[in-house]
């Protein structure tokens, strides 16, 4: 089955969505038995509604309140292949349990807005990047080296600063801003057989793209997830704090933080100042990041061991944790 998948992002903090491995026609036999039939509704129709989205039936029953045509076409699923995903059925999938039915039809509307748009550079370069990268080691690892071979890519010097905004939008990326107040949804980025690629970002005043220095490591955060997932193991979508595998997260936190400060340039910052507390203030003006991203880089960079124990102490204290 032809997966989609759709991602929502606050901290990134993900939850683990487990998919059935049973065969297809034993689950929608399961799902079938244990839904409630609406009048005018088949079995076939909720069962398979279910066994996509990962819906409950309760909620299947409240989005078709809310969206009367709750049926193959509404959740644009590509005629003569029911079990295919499309961007919306993976949209919903990925924020079971995280968003209200109403929240989530307010997404459903958003991704329905979007066209689809060619991104021949982008394409070139993720098609080059499957070449040329292996999936071995940690998932931060492959973060840290997949940002430094697209900073290689891109031609930028070792301390350029990067703007995803713009450099999406240079390779045809959609960017469009909501407001959903009171959501662990950051952001969400579609990329199917109807819309996108295209990333939509909340900017509610609690929410983390709603700061210039969360938009950014948000933006920079589904780059990774645009070249190395679309052909993988996210082929439609991806939503920040969403139901996005941890280890697919682990890896793009760690690739926007290298992309946007490389730890070589906050090493070399931290050694050159005379007060650890200036270099982050340096830092934190010239590469429009947070406080956070900022000490985490030079928690794992090489000059970590070198800083006196009260230095480490205030990093840590920094990102919220022990030393």
């Amino acid at each position: 089955m032809k997966n989609t998948l759709c991602q929502i992002n606050p901290n990134h903090r993900m939850l683990m969505h487990d998919s059935s491995p049973l065969p297809i026609d034993v689950c929608v036999h399961y799902q079938c038995s244990s839904l409630k039939l609406q009048e005018g509704r088949s079995p076939f129709h909720w069962g398979v509604s279910a066994l996509l989205t990962g819906l409950s039936s309760e909620t299947l029953e409240t989005l078709e309140c809310l969206n009367p045509a709750n049926d193959a076409q509404f959740w644009e699923q590509e005629p003569g292949r029911p079990f295919a995903d499309s961007e919306l059925v993976a949209a919903a999938r990925m924020t079971v349990g995280v968003l209200l039915p109403e929240e989530q039809t307010q997404i459903f509307g958003l991704i329905r807005n979007l066209s689809k748009n060619s991104t021949d550079e982008l394409d070139a370069l993720a098609n080059t990047l499957v070449k040329d990268f292996m999936e071995i080691g940690k998932p931060y690892d492959q973060g840290y080296w997949v940002a430094a071979w697209l900073r290689r890519q891109l031609g930028l010097g070792k301390s350029d600063v990067v703007k995803p905004a713009e450099l999406l939008k240079s390779w045809g990326v959609q960017i469009q801003s909501f407001e959903m107040p009171e959501s662990k949804l950051d952001a969400l980025a579609c990329w199917g057989r109807l819309h996108g690629p295209a990333i939509l970002v909340n900017k509610s005043a609690e929410s983390t793209p709603a700061h210039v220095h969360g938009e950014n490591s948000t933006l920079a955060h589904e780059i990774c997830h645009l070249l190395l997932d679309r052909k993988g193991a996210l082929p439609v979508a991806e939503v920040l704090n969403g139901n996005t595998p941890e280890r697919l997260e682990k890896r793009a936190r760690a690739f926007a933080a290298e992309l946007l400060l490389p730890r070589y340039v906050a090493s070399d910052a931290v050694r050159h100042a005379v007060v650890l507390k200036d270099a982050v203030a340096d830092l934190l003006e010239m590469y429009t990041v947070s406080n956070e991203l900022i000490c985490w880089q030079i928690i794992n960079s090489d000059i970590y061991t070198t800083l006196l124990e009260r230095e480490q102490s205030w990093l840590h204290r920094q990102v919220g944790r022990k030393a």
